[in-house]
């Protein structure tokens, strides 16, 4: 899963080229081959759990190449079990397994957020039910963990999970003297040790009696200020550039740290950065440029992909937000506020940084000639809508058609407003905001070069 990354997204930290993969639960006895193969090729009994069939709260999950020839497209390429335990407020996932040869490709990453928002799922279900009877709004937390080997936390810490604390360790586990130099931010009573391997618990706790997080995994002009309006009407409070700007400088500066964390601090700083400022839903740039790093922030999250024509989309990008970078009046006033480090200045920066160079790399928009640019950006922007509909689980995903209530206020559990889908942030609105903006940059370049002719005239006199 630490493949090369691609666009789109190339900041974030799941970004990979993942097989087309179809992810399905199947009864037990389809696990146990890869079980064997990858967990326990040495000792076969050990990857079946005795009673496993008749479990209740058991998904067996396994993940299958739609690109693989003949019947090895029958043949999973990744399995994964989670034991949900509604009582205890948990659920563990266990006899995790990729094929060797699809290892580092994204298929575990994918199959971990089938199965944490599978569990996640399941939780909210009960739970919200349970306490919209008791009209408690105390919250219920719900834990998600795994018995994992430490030398693999890196990689659990990056989709969002953290070290368990010592009272979780399971019991009658074998101990021995370690070096404490080998994990020296690990205290000794997390970890236990199975084989002469070091074994610690992974775990990410959410509430399972409040509405699921909402991630927009579409890009800035399909439609996401209007997405943005309606989940505020909802009553989730949703980010969006436009609250990017309202945050200042500690928000563009937070993003721009984002992208240089190492991959197993993301998720938290973002899950962190969130909910300090209150925010149930992120859409737009630059939140979406992190989508796959939101969905394991915030388990079980809902993920709505606005979607539109390309070469609509392409058109209405050049004459709005990306006209910045090719209004020669406007670049001159970009490039004064990026010198003196202004508020404007930092948010340029963070734009250029996580938009044009982070998502579209060297391709620019330009509408005439140029057509290898537009041919990447094509590519780019059609690879971000097939990930999203690839990697996120069908109960998760919400295809927007535009203007419609229904298929957001159905997977969130709501009833719809009586008030029509907002439609906002159009072209043409957008332009006049864009004219409005370069008459004062001109009335503010007038000023300032007339300032300097007066103090050039006055010097000249004496």
């Amino acid at each position: 899963d630490t493949a090369p990354k691609t666009a789109p997204a190339m900041m974030d930290l799941h970004a990979c080229a993942v097989p087309a993969l179809t992810v399905k639960a199947v009864p037990v006895s389809a696990t146990l081959p890869l079980r064997v193969a990858v967990l326990w090729p040495d000792a076969p009994h050990k990857a079946h759990i005795p009673g496993e069939e008749a479990m209740r709260g058991v998904t067996h999950l396994a993940a299958y190449d739609r690109d693989a020839p003949g019947e090895l497209a029958n043949v999973p390429i990744g399995v994964i079990s989670m034991f949900v335990d509604i009582k205890d407020k948990s659920a563990q996932f266990r006899k995790f397994a990729v094929a060797p040869e699809y290892q580092r490709r994204g298929v575990g990453t994918v199959l971990l957020h089938h199965a944490i928002s599978k569990a996640a799922r399941t939780a909210r279900a009960f739970y919200h039910h349970v306490a919209a009877q008791k009209d408690d709004n105390t919250g219920v937390p719900f834990r998600i963990y795994a018995n994992t080997r430490l030398a693999s936390r890196a990689w659990y810490e990056a989709r969002g999970l953290k070290l368990a604390p010592p009272h979780c360790r399971p019991k009658n586990e074998q101990t021995k003297e370690w070096s404490p130099f080998e994990f020296p931010d690990v205290k000794a009573n997390c970890v236990f040790y199975r084989g002469g391997h070091a074994y610690a618990q992974m775990e990410t706790v959410f509430d399972a009696s409040k509405a699921p997080f909402v991630v927009g995994a579409g890009f800035g002009r399909t439609g996401t200020m209007s997405l943005k309006l309606a989940l505020d009407k909802l009553g989730m409070r949703c980010y969006h550039m436009a609250e990017c700007m309202k945050g200042g400088k500690n928000h563009d500066d937070f993003f721009m740290k984002l992208v240089t964390l190492p991959s197993r601090e993301r998720v938290e700083r973002l899950r962190e950065f969130m909910n300090t400022n209150g925010f149930l839903a992120a859409v737009d740039f630059p939140a979406c440029a992190f989508w796959r790093t939101l969905c394991f922030a915030f388990p079980g999250a809902v993920v709505c992909l606005t979607r539109r024509d390309f070469d609509k989309w392409f058109e209405s990008v050049y004459h709005t937000i990306n006209r910045p970078q090719h209004d020669p009046e406007i670049r001159v006033y970009r490039s004064f506020h990026k010198m003196l480090n202004t508020r404007v200045g930092s948010h340029i920066r963070m734009v250029e940084l996580i938009v044009w160079d982070g998502t579209f790399g060297a391709a620019k928009f330009r509408l005439k000639g140029h057509e290898e640019d537009r041919e990447r950006i094509r590519q780019i922007f059609d690879a971000n809508t097939k990930a999203v509909q690839n990697e996120v689980p069908d109960a998760c995903l919400v295809d927007m058609p535009p203007g419609k209530w229904a298929p957001l206020v159905s997977v969130l559990g709501v009833s719809a407003p009586k008030d029509a889908f907002p439609h906002v942030n159009d072209t043409k609105e957008f332009q006049r905001y864009f004219f409005t903006a370069r008459s004062y940059v001109r009335i503010a370049m007038a000023m300032v070069v007339g300032g300097f002719v007066r103090v050039f005239q006055g010097r000249r006199k004496k």
